[in-house]
């Protein structure tokens, strides 16, 4: 006797015979649980923002230090306005490094909507502090640049 088979198992299992079909359900995958757990892969919260870094650029990461290899790491921007065009500028301060580190504790998120959190997946820890006219501000971390948001 012959198992009938309904046509959603036979469209997919018709799918999962092609390589494409099998590495395009990979990456949709990949990218749901990325958007899932948006809040742990970011190194800041949705709300956190610096309004002392607007327009920065990116910061580069860099692993040597003095000649010295010490992991990943960036140096914190001094902003200044240039008196001849009016301009943001920043200039990083090559003499303090602050290094990159896994799993630190950051702003609170939930997960879902309902699971608690403060764990991002990379950061730059509590250390990473500057002292100055304004206070105690963090360094910023921005791996794709800033906004004036």
């Amino acid at each position: 006797m012959k198992k009938k088979h309904n046509s959603g198992n036979r469209k997919l299992s018709s799918f999962m015979k092609h390589k494409l079909g099998r590495l395009g359900l990979a990456c949709l995958a990949v990218l749901y649980l990325c958007a899932v757990f948006a809040d742990f892969i970011a190194p800041y919260g949705m709300k956190d923002d610096n309004e002392l870094a607007a327009y920065a650029a990116p910061s580069r990461v860099r692993w040597v230090h003095g000649g010295n290899f010490i992991g990943p790491f960036v140096y914190a921007k001094s902003q200044s306005r240039n008196p001849d065009t009016f301009r943001l500028e920043y200039r990083e301060d090559a003499e303090t490094p602050f290094r990159l580190r896994f799993f630190v504790k950051g702003s609170p998120y939930m997960v879902l909507g309902f699971i608690p959190g403060d764990l991002h997946l990379f950061g730059l820890g509590p250390g990473a502090v500057l002292s100055g006219e304004e206070g105690d501000l963090p360094v910023p971390l921005n791996i794709f640049g800033a906004d004036q948001f």
